[in-house]
């Protein structure tokens, strides 16, 4: 299984205690603390759906620094530009060999004395690209893959298209053999959460020409699949889109999969210190929301940190199980250096979460 991470710090640990444990960069001769990507390859035991050995982490060494695993294959760009993969799936067509599809958000960086300057991230978000990985069987170091950008019908990074991935059928419902690929996106502020799809063997050949997004076009307002070309573009075009739930319950890290024992898509999300689950029978709602848990106090109960980045691991859960993944970050830390202070060691790490589903009699 592929795991896919963002922002990966490289370094040891030092400490003998929990409390007293602290991260040590390594240093930039050995090729640096930070890469903007990496990949992770975990062996799963099919029956007990428990990892059989460590996870096999890999990015770009390079000569001078490392650099991430993946990076912008793009026409005119920028120097500072970089991805996050965030969502993918595997596309296996009968007579050719598999591929790995993702979407990530493509991103530029910004300098970390403009940022404290202005009071903001490090980096900004400029768009949505797909990622066509032709032999995701072999290690990651010798994946040859291609990419493109998501097209932009309004202002650049104000709908993003990277959010989740998952394969149905014409109305939206679980089918691992469908023609669609829906895409899960967010209008930029996390107000809107939308969805689109493509013909899956079309999104993996890099083909958007046939994208479609859930919309209300003049002169109906019931919501249809229209293809994006013929709708308006600016600021229209994103008033066109129809929300999946309600305005604010969004993110553009959710992602979306199916659990069999309910029946239904779920689709975890991270509102203040509540982990909530949204799921609905079809992909275009509607959505109902429960709380299901609350990050421990540790995290909680400072205004330092904050939680983002939910992440389900079907490879990982039983029948009858959901598992996440959430990562907690610290505010106001353009350069990571509070990351490497005593006793921040478990922050910035993939924090598990085993949800046990019983059914209603």
């Amino acid at each position: 299984y592929v795991w896919l991470f963002g922002d990966t710090l490289i370094g040891s640990l030092a400490g003998e205690t929990r409390s007293t444990a602290r991260r040590v960069k390594r240093e930039k001769a050995a090729g640096g603390f930070l890469v903007r990507n990496s990949i992770g390859s975990l062996k799963v035991d099919q029956s007990s759906r428990k990892p059989i050995a460590d996870m096999q982490f890999s990015w770009t060494v390079g000569s001078e620094s490392d650099t991430a695993m993946l990076v912008p294959k793009l026409p005119g760009r920028e120097p500072d530009d970089f991805i996050w993969p965030l969502a993918g799936l595997n596309y296996c067509h009968s007579g050719s060999s598999c591929k790995l599809v993702l979407v990530a958000a493509l991103c530029s960086s910004v300098r970390a004395k403009v940022a404290r300057l202005l009071d903001a991230d490090t980096y900004q978000v400029k768009g949505s690209v797909v990622v066509v990985v032709y032999n995701p069987q072999d290690p990651p170091v010798d994946w040859r893959y291609d990419m493109k950008e998501v097209p932009a019908k309004a202002a650049k990074g104000q709908i993003l298209w990277h959010a989740g991935l998952a394969r149905g059928d014409e109305h939206g419902q679980h089918d691992e053999h469908g023609r669609w690929a829906y895409v899960l996106g967010a209008t930029s502020g996390w107000t809107k959460q939308v969805l689109a799809r493509v013909p899956i063997n079309e999104l993996a050949a890099l083909d958007l020409y046939n994208m479609e997004v859930w919309s209300a076009k003049p002169p109906s307002l019931v919501p249809h699949w229209n293809k994006m070309d013929s709708l308006p573009g600016g600021d229209f075009f994103g008033k066109s889109l129809v929300t999946i739930g309600g305005v604010g319950e969004s993110s553009t890290e959710a992602g979306v999969w199916y659990e069999p024992t309910l029946g239904l898509w779920y689709l975890p999300m991270m509102e203040s210190n509540k982990v909530v689950l949204r799921t609905a029978s079809t992909l275009t709602g509607p959505w109902s929301s429960h709380t299901v848990y609350r990050i421990p106090g540790r995290w909680s109960d400072s205004e330092d940190y904050f939680g983002y980045a939910i992440k389900a691991h079907p490879e990982l859960a039983a029948p009858g199980e959901i598992v996440l993944t959430y990562n907690v970050n610290i505010f106001a830390d353009p350069t990571f250096g509070k990351l490497f202070e005593v006793g921040e060691a478990e922050t910035y790490v993939p924090q598990f979460l085993r949800l046990r589903i019983r059914t209603a009699n």
